[in-house]
């Protein structure tokens, strides 16, 4: 009997390894079709950028999302619902691969890139905690207000938030303005000649214009914010 028992479960293993094998090989072929169309996006908004000199809308942050986490949604909706069902902190990697078992796949060259991009430009809803590891911001702490929003903020992070919320490029004078309403204060004569020069060494920013910057396109993992 009990040789019976062992018998039937190794054939049944061997019919669920055989099932395994071929989602597998679709898993694959599914890959490829997506990094084609991947290419296509990239390709288009090459054009797009060339010819309009516009940004391709969306590019590091297009996502698919389905099951628990909902249609649509931007990719730090995503990583916030993630983190919010989760026990603590999580690093890039961990995220990715909760965000893949909920359905979501990141439509880009750099998957971690994007996603870590996009978790340090919404300095109110994920804290960096660790290299490459973020958590969620309390509710309790996130000022929606706006006069006490980057009291207490690094230049470098309370900058990245007040050009996201712009989404285009801003003189120095301006983001400064945007800081100040926001409750940033630093002890310095020359404010406008220290955040000039903050945007200038930092991977976070490009300078397009004399004393105007806009965020660039993706940072890269590793790089944080002061």
């Amino acid at each position: 009997m009990d040789n019976d028992m062992k018998t039937h479960l190794e054939y049944h293993i061997s019919q669920l390894m055989g099932e395994r094998n071929v989602i597998i090989q679709r898993m694959e072929r599914l890959r490829g079709q997506l990094a084609a169309l991947d290419e296509r996006i990239q390709a288009a908004g090459a054009f797009l950028r060339a010819e309009y000199g516009t940004a391709n809308a969306g590019q590091t942050d297009l996502v698919t999302s389905i099951g628990e986490l909902g249609e649509g949604g931007s990719l730090a909706d995503a990583a916030e619902g993630v983190l919010a069902s989760a026990t603590g902190a999580m690093t890039i990697s961990d995220l990715l691969s909760e965000l893949a078992l909920h359905g979501v796949h990141i439509r880009t060259r750099n998957a971690r890139s994007a996603l870590y991009t996009a978790l340090l430009r919404a300095p109110r809803r994920f804290r960096k905690v660790g290299p490459a590891t973020f958590a969620l911001v309390p509710p309790q702490e996130r000022d929606t207000g706006g006069e006490r929003r980057f009291a207490g903020m690094g230049l470098t992070a309370a900058s990245v938030a007040v050009l996201a919320d712009a989404d285009k490029a801003m003189h120095v004078r301006d983001i400064w303005d945007r800081l100040t309403a926001g409750g940033y204060s630093a002890k310095t004569q020359r404010p406008l000649a220290m955040l000039s020069g903050t945007l200038q060494k930092s991977p976070h920013f490009e300078r397009v214009g004399k004393d105007t910057f806009q965020l660039r396109n993706e940072v890269e993992e590793g790089e944080g914010q002061q």
